[in-house]
């Protein structure tokens, strides 16, 4: 029981119950309390598992997938930042704000806004401008 890292009793006996009735194992128990219960692996039925072999062609193959749909995701969180004009909404999600923070950014004037419609519209390049001016400055926005 110990090697199966499975605590409780009643789920050993059930999984052992289970792997003999699929026919994967023949279980002989003992019902000794110091003698162990034999268990043996049937090999013609272990025979027809399916195994899966990893190739480092195939870590190459995964790798070259995985870069190409990272570069897919940010190619597409870019695409959003092509607007010349960003909505409140964006603007939060775009730099991980909440919104009485972006609140906070607009009243200091630190980050100007259009308001149209009860819409307010932030300037992508006075996004950048801010960012780039609190790098340089080292100073805190809000």
């Amino acid at each position: 029981m110990d090697h199966s890292r499975i605590s409780s009793i009643a789920t050993y006996h059930k999984k052992i119950n289970e792997l003999k009735a699929w026919g994967y194992i023949k279980y002989v128990p003992s019902f000794h309390p110091i003698k162990g219960s034999a268990i043996m692996l049937l090999p013609e039925k272990l025979s027809h598992m399916p195994a899966s072999i990893i190739t480092p062609e195939d870590l190459q193959t995964f790798k070259r997938d995985l870069l190409e749909d990272i570069k897919k995701l940010l190619s597409q969180q870019t695409v959003a930042t092509d607007r010349k004009w960003l909505k409140s909404q964006e603007v939060r999600k775009l730099l991980g704000l909440s919104p009485g923070t972006l609140q906070n950014l607009r009243v200091k004037g630190v980050l100007p806004f259009t308001k149209i419609g009860g819409i307010m519209y932030y300037n992508y390049e006075d996004i950048k401008k801010m960012l780039e001016g609190s790098n340089s400055k080292k100073r805190a926005l809000y």
